[in-house]
């Protein structure tokens, strides 16, 4: 961030996103494009829908996605897609595949002319206003080519020309949203004013996201088997397959989850350290719809202790039965005319407490 407008515009979102009860928490999306690395990889589809409907392909396990969480309470979303696989089934035949096809097979991909657009169809979901679907997305997956100027297929950080793209400042989103996108470079936070970078601290937009600083990768053979594809899988199962909504522990968790994997895809090493996280690593993804805590403070400790002046220990065991990983925080108080002391005065641990006179 760059400057106090920068960083209003990143807290707000949070805020806004940590206190809504709109309808828009039970709204996702998944989004691909042409890729052209022919057979099952030439467009993204396919990666897009192991997000969607969770996958049991090649990991070992099952991950979890969209319309198959497992966790208590999960969310039913209601998931949209935009497939350029879908638009060119939908207008054009035979394709060519750059896999199989011989000289004068089939019609090629022409990005001046074929595809979605962003204007008529991106854009409108993201701010809330399609004809069918009148609320902006909550969580969203991506897989496209990228840059460091382009993003969520066919968005660029400044005005642009292209077909069928169009820009961020477009966004008037009132409802912030969490996305991932595996595409190249969107991350590239080492240059300045990176899609990431612009998305998460612009007035509208995204509160956090996870992106790829160097090159999403793709699969060495004719699968769904990426590098890149492996980490987003893992990240979306973190969160709707095991219960870990914070950003940050489900981020770590999704690359942890890998290791086992480095000694026969190298490329997972790479693909380690270049996904990052924007965005506050303790924010909570709100994916159940269990009531969130409101209570700020609940007095559950002794009301009244008699001593003769020597110091007196207490040894307090403080569980959050919610969510044992997330501590709480409490704090001890006295009447001060009396000097009384407490060490430590708050705790995030299970401390010892001693109590004793100024």
């Amino acid at each position: 961030m760059e400057n106090a407008s920068e960083v209003v515009n990143f807290v707000r979102k949070m805020l806004v996103y940590e206190t809504t009860d709109d309808a828009y928490l039970n709204a996702a999306g998944t989004m691909g494009s042409w890729l052209g690395f022919g057979g099952i990889q030439e467009f993204t589809k396919p990666f897009a829908e192991l997000i969607r409907l969770g996958s049991s392909l090649y990991l070992g396990h099952h991950t979890h996605g969209f319309e198959d969480a497992s966790i208590p309470n999960a969310r039913d979303f209601n998931v949209v897609t935009l497939y350029d696989e879908d638009w060119w089934n939908d207008n054009e035949t035979p394709y060519y595949d750059s896999s199989t096809a011989g000289p004068g097979d089939g019609v090629r991909w022409d990005w001046n002319s074929m595809g979605w657009s962003a204007t008529d169809d991106l854009l409108p979901f993201l701010n809330g206003e399609t004809k069918t679907e009148n609320t902006t997305p909550h969580l969203l997956y991506i897989s496209d080519h990228g840059s460091p100027e382009w993003g969520m297929v066919k968005l660029k950080t400044t005005p642009t020309t292209y077909y069928n793209c169009d820009d961020l400042s477009k966004l008037h989103n009132t409802n912030p949203f969490f996305f991932y996108d595996d595409s190249c470079q969107v991350g590239k936070f080492d240059v300045n004013n990176c899609f990431g970078e612009v998305i998460t601290t612009m007035e509208h937009g995204a509160f956090a996201c996870i992106l790829n600083s160097r090159d999403g990768l793709g699969a060495e053979d004719d699968s769904l088997d990426s590098p890149s594809t492996q980490m987003t899988r893992e990240f979306f199962h973190s969160v709707l397959g095991e219960g870990i909504f914070e950003l940050g522990r489900a981020h770590q968790e999704a690359k942890e989850s890998c290791i086992w994997r480095l000694g026969s895809i190298a490329w997972l090493r790479y693909v380690y350290y270049e996904v990052n996280l924007f965005g506050d690593p303790e924010l909570r993804l709100r994916v159940t719809t269990d009531a969130d805590p409101t209570a700020l403070s609940v007095d559950a400790g002794i009301s009244m202790i008699t001593w003769s002046g020597e110091p007196v220990q207490l040894d307090p065991n403080v569980v959050n039965n919610s969510d044992p990983f997330s501590p709480l925080t409490y704090a001890w108080s006295a009447d001060p005319n009396d000097g009384v002391v407490f060490n430590p005065n708050a705790n995030v641990e299970d401390p010892n407490v001693t109590i004793t006179k100024a």
